[in-house]
Order: structure tokens, then C-alpha cells, then sequence
């Protein structure tokens, strides 16, 4: 999602309803009010190139979706979003699919058992697997999310520590779920 900003150097008057109002080094700046987290402190840096002034917006994102059902990305679309969180994903993925089928929850438990035994090791991948998680909550269809909440989610439970570590990764409507 791009999060469309604006500057005005008029009263703001056209921006009064929807946006939140910043003050910048060069005039104010406008940012949607609805569908971005804005952590504090914002930054704004306006930068001046001999080929384009342009600026940059530090600690605003966009606010992540909310789950309302199923969604549509299924168990295969995760396998190959797991090559963000680790490097050798197609050698595991491979061991599990085999003449029978894929195995998705031999494999996305591997996965979780993989993940926290380097949690320790690399916490910026361990990260990355609870947003990974969360997404198997937010964006999967059925399968997806149920091995998420059967499969993954228990296997976290299991360690405290790395209970702690995984809920402190994940956004509150996530946690909320999960208690």
C-alpha cells in the first residue's frame, strides 16, 4: 500500500477532514487519518536533489488489514513466502512432498520447530516468522489458517520465553485472538 502525503502552502482548509496535520521543515504536511500507524516520532525529511526535491516519511506505515474470514492466499502461496524468512526453504519443502502428497503440516511444523530453535541465533528472522504467522491468520484461506492456529500456534505456546518473543512480534488484534 503506498500512504499518499500532502503539502499545501494555503490554510489547509481542503485537508481539514480525513488527514492529520504535521509540521515540516517546509510547510505542513497532510497524512490520511484513517489506514496508517503513525509511531512517534514521526519524522519528516524533506530532501533537495539537483533533479528532484522530494521528501521521506519515517515512523508511518500503513495499518495492517483486518481479518474478516477466510482470506484467499492458500498453503502453496505461503510455502513461497517462507524464502523471505529463510534461505533454504525449497530443500525442507522438498523432504516433504513426496509421491504421496505434500505433507503441509509435517512441513509448516518443521517450519516452527526450525524457527524456534533459532530464535536465539536470529531474532530479525524469528521476527520476521511471527509476521509470517500472522499472516497465515490474516490473509490464509482455511487450510492455511487452520494450520496457523493448530500447527504453528502450539508449537510457540510450548516454550514460554518463546511465547513471549512471538506475542511481542504481532499486532493486538492477533494477541487478542490468541488469549
Amino acid at each position: 500500500m503506498e500512504i499518499s502525503v500532502s503539502f499545501t502552502d494555503g490554510d489547509g482548509t481542503e485537508y481539514a477532514d480525513g488527514y492529520n496535520r504535521y509540521e515540516s521543515p517546509i510547510g505542513y504536511v497532510y497524512v490520511p487519518a484513517k489506514g496508517v500507524i503513525i509511531g512517534e516520532p514521526a519524522v519528516i525529511r524533506y530532501e533537495k536533489h539537483p533533479w528532484i526535491e522530494t521528501f521521506e516519511l519515517d515512523g508511518i506505515r500503513p495499518e495492517p488489514a483486518r481479518r474478516e474470514g477466510f482470506g484467499e492466499k492458500s498453503l502453496q502461496g505461503f510455502v513461497m513466502s517462507l524464502g523471505k524468512v529463510y534461505d533454504d526453504v525449497l530443500s525442507d519443502y522438498n523432504s516433504f512432498n513426496g509421491e504421496g502428497g505434500f505433507d503441509a503440516e509435517g512441513f509448516f511444523g518443521h517450519v516452527a520447530d526450525r524457527m524456534i530453535a533459532e530464535a536465539e541465533i536470529d531474532p530479525a528472522q524469528f521476527r520476521r516468522f511471527a509476521g509470517f504467522t500472522e499472516n497465515m491468520w490474516r490473509l490464509g484461506d482455511e487450510p492455511s489458517y487452520k494450520l496457523a492456529m493448530e500447527t504453528i500456534v502450539p508449537k510457540l505456546k510450548e516454550d514460554k520465553k518463546i511465547w513471549g518473543k512471538f506475542t511481542a512480534n504481532i499486532t493486538e488484534e492477533f494477541r487478542d485472538v490468541l488469549e
